[in-house]
């Protein structure tokens, strides 16, 4: 699923040249840390504080973690919103004999990464496939997910964008009786603005074509809590079963 994750560049941009990078198909000269640094903390002064409350708890409340969530005001229409239901996070939930899921069910799962995950899907009676092909993920992004000081590791965005656009294709397949593995075939992020730690982000993701029942083309976007754009992603999947890799 993560197979594109050396292809993301620290500072969050493709590299074009050993003087330039590419960001949103605009050339610009590299941004030195500091200056990064600072856009970032401007940032924090006009807005809501996101840092962790001491009364927090990483502890999902019946798998869905929406209890994070639910004190911070710009989150509640998405979490009120009747057309989408909250569903716990496939991802979340580490399996011991397998080790499946450890990098985001235990390494990625505290209040120094992503201290929480919050996973909501349309329900079938509002999406013309009869299936649940939209989600919007709020996560909890905290400075352990760093490359820069209080910008968000390219990796790591480009992770969460993968793992969110997999999950809504395992959802949306199990929604309409079919066998919910999938594979990342193709990924492809583009860095528009640095991604703040500590924060509170949207990611949305939809379906946008399916062929054959095993090949999803599926969109994402991650906003922060103003709906500036700060990364895009786009994604093919395949439907492979586990068993057979």
């Amino acid at each position: 699923m993560f197979q594109c994750l050396k292809q993301a560049g620290r500072r969050g941009v493709t590299p074009t040249s050993s003087l330039s990078f590419s960001v949103a198909g605009t050339v610009c000269l590299p941004t030195p840390r500091r200056f990064i640094y600072k856009q970032v903390q401007r940032t924090y002064s006009s807005t809501m504080d996101p840092r962790p409350s001491p009364n927090i708890t990483t502890t999902a409340t019946s798998g869905t973690e929406e209890n994070l969530f639910r004190g911070i005001p710009w989150c509640q229409p998405t979490l009120n919103d009747n057309t989408f239901a909250v569903e716990p996070t496939i991802s979340r939930t580490f399996h011991t004999q397998t080790n499946e899921n450890a990098l985001l069910a235990r390494t990625l799962f505290d209040s120094s990464t992503i201290q929480g995950w919050c996973s909501l899907f349309r329900r079938p009676s509002h999406s013309s496939r009869n299936a649940k092909d939209e989600c919007r993920t709020l996560l909890a992004l905290r400075p352990g997910l760093d490359g820069y000081p209080g910008v968000c590791h390219g990796g790591i965005t480009a992770t969460v964008l993968d793992e969110i656009m997999s999950i809504l294709v395992a959802v949306c397949r199990d929604s309409q009786g079919l066998e919910p593995d999938n594979l990342t075939a193709d990924l492809r992020v583009r860095y528009l603005r640095p991604v703040p730690t500590p924060s509170v982000v949207l990611v949305t993701a939809k379906v946008r074509d399916v062929q054959k029942e095993r090949k999803y083309f599926v969109d994402a976007e991650m906003v922060d809590e103003h709906g500036v754009v700060l990364a895009k992603g786009e994604g093919l999947f395949i439907q492979k079963p586990v068993a057979r890799l």
